[in-house]
């Protein structure tokens, strides 16, 4: 069985939320405060497009970009372990989707903790490029960001 990938609704927080990673929930709960599903909701309502990626009828991963004035496009994605065992079948629809972005927000910016090496590896294979190291709210953060490339 593949994952598809189809617009997110309100319900698919309620079913990811239980099951997010360990360090997804870290970085929840340093980033927002927010219990996992508020959480959820929240990325969901303040992102233009969000997506849910979908294996038979779980929901195993949530993302978006989140518009801001100053970063054009604020990228996120949370998931359950599970997408680590279809991480090639997601990587090429992730890459279109990443330069599609991009194109649309000129530039994407964000932060993943230090320690969350899973993420950082599927952050590079996506192209960003990994900024430099920040401590913030008694953690290491990678801030990654990609820009179009307008000739």
């Amino acid at each position: 069985m593949k994952p598809y990938i189809r617009p997110a609704i309100e319900s698919d927080a309620d079913d990811l939320a239980p099951g997010l990673r360990t360090l997804d929930l870290k970085e929840i709960e340093l980033s927002s405060g927010l219990p996992p599903r508020e959480a959820l909701l929240h990325a969901m309502s303040v992102s233009d497009a969000p997506k849910a990626i979908v294996l038979g009828s779980d929901v195993i991963g949530l993302f978006g970009v989140a518009p801001h004035p100053e970063a054009g496009g604020v990228p996120w994605f949370l998931s359950s372990g599970a997408v680590a065992q279809h991480k090639l079948t997601l990587l090429k629809e992730a890459k279109c989707w990443v330069t599609e972005s991009v194109e649309t927000y000129g530039k994407l910016q964000n932060y993943c903790l230090a320690e969350h090496e899973e993420s950082l590896q599927f952050i590079e294979l996506l192209n960003f490029t990994l900024d430099r190291i920040i401590l913030s709210k008694g953690a290491h953060w990678v801030e990654f960001s990609q820009e179009a490339h307008h000739v």
